[in-house]
């Protein structure tokens, strides 16, 4: 089984912390999930480890990790949505419809 590098930790860049702070206070509605990643992108930056930011959110480890890794690999765009799903597989050959 593979295994992925331990998530080391980040540091917000300044403009990014001062928008998700934006989202928590502003008057804007967001979904759960969205709360939940913003957050835990403040908490990682606070030096809060995967597992406590996780319990903090009520999230998982890995749930966590990966939102880290993905600001670290991509920017806070990417960290706040969601990866696209997989096309399903057509159960029936083309010819057969």
């Amino acid at each position: 089984m593979p295994t992925t590098a331990r998530f080391a930790g980040l540091k917000l860049a300044e403009d990014d912390r001062a928008r998700l702070k934006k989202m928590l206070t502003g008057r804007t509605s967001m979904s759960a999930r969205a709360w939940r990643r913003v957050r835990t992108l403040l908490l990682l930056d606070r030096g809060y480890t995967v597992t406590a930011a996780a319990e903090a959110v009520g999230s998982y480890r890995r749930e966590t990790a990966r939102i880290g890794k993905r600001y670290l690999a991509r920017g806070l765009e990417h960290a706040l949505s969601d990866d696209p799903r997989p096309k399903p597989v057509p159960n029936l050959p083309a010819t057969c419809a």
